[in-house]
């Protein structure tokens, strides 16, 4: 080895090389993380726990919507007024003047109606608790039904007749043949407070054809009107 050789080893070796001047990193300690790096991960966590949290909320709010209401077993399996004597068909349904659901129920009437054969009676019963005034029933929800042209409501106190159709869910149908029959029995929405063709319209459109068997059910949705009871001295 000669003189520069040596030289230079002893310049590697040496301690003052071996430890940056001045304290500095040698480059093999961690860095630190950055601020920008560290908002960055937490933005995107936050981004997938509210995506978790929003898709969660759907999947209950539809498993609501599509949740039916319960029903009675009709007591009348014959229309009580007895077949018309000028051989009408009879739609009947129940009403809960402060059921939010219903609102789709009562549009999806006003649409039904007019399909219906000619010369249909349709009849809306509306719940009102046997102690509380007619007014109690008077909500926007009422008006509207009572408002589509052809459809007659009548007040039922303490629901007495619409327990006698099974109705126990608002926005309840039953369809009466002209000789007295039970047709139908069910909802005629989508879903829960949901407007849009059904499978109870398409029933009973079918069952004032002659097509399909009878009685046919349907889900209802909507306020269970035995709930809703409970509802009383609220402004409409």
């Amino acid at each position: 080895m000669n003189a520069a050789d040596c030289a230079h080893a002893r310049r590697v070796h040496r301690p003052e090389d071996a430890m940056p001047q001045g304290g500095e990193s040698s480059g093999c300690e961690p860095r630190p993380v950055s601020p920008v790096r560290t908002s960055r991960v937490a933005t995107v966590m936050a981004v997938v726990s509210w995506g978790a949290l929003l898709l969660g909320g759907m999947a209950v709010l539809d498993a609501y919507a599509l949740e039916a209401g319960p029903r009675g077993m009709p007591q009348w399996t014959r229309d009580p007024s007895g077949a018309s004597a000028d051989g009408r068909w009879r739609l009947v349904m129940v009403l809960h003047p402060k059921c939010p659901c219903s609102r789709a129920s009562v549009a999806e009437l006003a649409r039904l109606v007019p399909r219906l054969l000619p010369g249909t009676e349709a009849v809306v019963l509306a719940y009102c608790p046997g102690a509380e005034h007619e007014r109690w029933a008077d909500t926007p929800l009422l008006r509207a039904a009572a408002a589509i042209p052809g459809v007659h409501v009548r007040i039922d106190r303490d629901g007495r007749e619409a327990e006698l159709v099974g109705g126990r869910t608002s926005g309840h149908v039953a369809l009466f043949h002209p000789d007295g029959r039970l047709m139908f029995s069910g909802g005629i929405t989508p879903a829960r407070g949901h407007e849009g063709d059904s499978l109870g319209q398409r029933a009973i459109l079918a069952c004032m054809e002659g097509r399909g068997a009878s009685p046919v059910e349907a889900p209802v949705f909507g306020c269970a009107i035995s709930h809703c009871r409970d509802v009383r001295g609220t402004r409409p």
